[in-house]
């Protein structure tokens, strides 16, 4: 597999998570000339010949750009971009929260914390209690709202973890699920 140019496998990550239009990665794969260089030429024809207007062309640009792709790579950008939107208070906090807790069970284990504790606690106040009760909107969002900071400070520690290389992100191409090394002391796996 070829090392693309940072810019490229960017953008390929941007359209695999859904932050980049059809449309716009059209018009980007027809603008960008290095990618005459940098992709297979078959691959290049492949991709700029896609039918952007039909229903699969995701589907086909996907199987087109996953050669490219480093799985493990990929997972780490995903996960790094998660946490920096959470700790730079983005207006879907609380979805980052639930997210956590997602992830977590997806087999990231080293995201305990922020899962089991902020994630679930989120979830918790979301939905009504053992009686039915339910929280106002307006109750929700402040109970919410009160995990945020202490969990901006675990996802702060990950952030570093992920930085560092103590938690290092693979993934095999026939597995989705969260698979990781961990090289953090036992302190550091205790929550703060």
């Amino acid at each position: 597999m070829q090392d693309l140019p940072f810019f490229v496998k960017h953008k390929f990550f941007e359209f695999l998570n859904d932050e980049e239009s059809i449309d716009n990665f059209e018009k980007w794969s027809y603008e960008t000339t290095i990618l005459t260089d940098v992709l297979e030429k078959e691959d290049y024809l492949n991709l700029i010949s896609v039918d952007f207007c039909r229903s699969n062309t995701k589907h086909e640009i996907v199987k087109i750009i996953n050669k490219y792709i480093d799985a493990s790579e990929y997972g780490l950008w995903k996960l790094k971009n998660i946490l920096t939107d959470f700790v730079n208070i983005s207006e879907n906090s609380q979805d980052i929260l639930f997210k956590f807790y997602e992830l977590y069970c997806d087999g990231y284990y080293f995201l305990d914390c922020l899962g089991l504790r902020y994630g679930l606690s989120a979830i918790a106040n979301a939905e009504p209690n053992e009686y039915g009760d339910k929280l106002s909107i307006e109750e929700q969002s402040k109970a919410i709202d009160d995990l945020i900071p202490e969990a901006i400070i675990e996802a702060q520690r990950v952030l570093t973890w992920l930085e560092t290389r103590k938690i290092e992100i693979v993934k095999r191409d026939d597995d989705d699920r969260g698979l990781f090394i961990d090289r953090r002391t036992e302190a550091e796996k205790q929550p703060i």
